[in-house]
């Protein structure tokens, strides 16, 4: 049977630098869980520099992955008798009242510094303290950043499913959205197309009746008039490509089902970079 740790009044010889800096500012504690804590802690870091890793404060460095660790008692529930005087009493009556108190118990946390997870817990058992089980610990560390690979290709597929995927919905909504404006798009080329023809005629009149060469500051005007026709004028090239495309889209059948959430992506604007 494990026995608890039993309380130390000064600190254990050849505990770790970077413990013996942390208690040098604020000294040996005098819980002994948070000596058993601070124990671990040392033991870790020495098993780590012996395997070749590098270790600062809370922070461990394997195989270019870097991670945090932490070393806690967490709490646990249980039922404890109300005492005179405490909130709940009732006298001449036996009450209980459940609470958090210290489980007794150490938990190891590790958790990379940046990215996702993985976070690792071990929590102390009676048959198997964390304070014997540190090159195992450390082995187990050490297999944390093939896990990291692993679970990267996982993500990095995921995102080129999930990318294939928003590019079939975008190109089912790209489809709709050019349908339902084709319509508006036709009755907006004929009008800009009246227009362009009454400007063009307009601008040729206008230079027909001055005769001459226009003054610098009229010449600047015609010249912007020119660009602002060939903007809206339906047969100039750019409008005309932008036909093109249009129906092109439109000329392609409608490919496959919506997926079931492809409405709710549209009306998030999770597809609108696909478009």
């Amino acid at each position: 049977m494990h026995e608890e740790p039993s309380l130390q009044l000064t600190p254990p010889d050849g505990l770790h630098s970077l413990v013996l800096a942390r208690i040098a500012d604020g000294g040996w504690p005098s819980n002994k869980m948070a000596q058993a804590a601070l124990t671990l802690e040392s033991a870790l870091y020495e098993a780590l520099e012996a395997r070749g890793h590098r270790a600062e404060e809370g922070e461990i460095f394997i195989s270019g992955e870097s991670f945090s660790f932490t070393i806690e008692e967490p709490l646990r529930r249980t039922q404890v008798r109300v005492r005179r005087g405490e909130p709940g009493y009732r006298r001449g009556e036996e009450t209980w009242q459940s609470r958090l108190v210290p489980s007794g118990r150490l938990t190891l946390i590790v958790s990379r510094l940046t990215g996702p997870p993985p976070t690792r817990r071990w929590t102390y058992r009676p048959d198997r303290p964390l304070e014997r089980q540190v090159d195992r610990l450390v082995r187990r560390f050490e297999g944390l950043p093939q896990e990291i690979a692993e679970e990267r290709v996982r993500r990095e597929q995921w995102d080129k499913e999930w990318e294939r995927k928003c590019r079939r919905m975008a190109a089912r909504y790209r489809w709709d959205l050019e349908a339902e404006e084709r319509p508006a798009r036709l009755r907006s080329m004929t009008e800009n197309w009246h227009e362009a023809r009454r400007i063009h005629d307009f601008l040729d009149a206008l230079e027909a009746h001055l005769a001459s060469a226009p003054s610098g500051a009229l010449s600047k005007w015609l010249d912007w008039a020119r660009d602002y026709v060939e903007e809206l004028d339906p047969f100039s090239v750019g409008n005309m490509a932008d036909l093109e495309d249009h129906a092109a889209i439109l000329a392609k059948p409608k490919r496959g089902k919506p997926d079931p959430d492809e409405q709710e992506l549209r009306d998030l604007g999770f597809l609108d970079d696909y478009l």
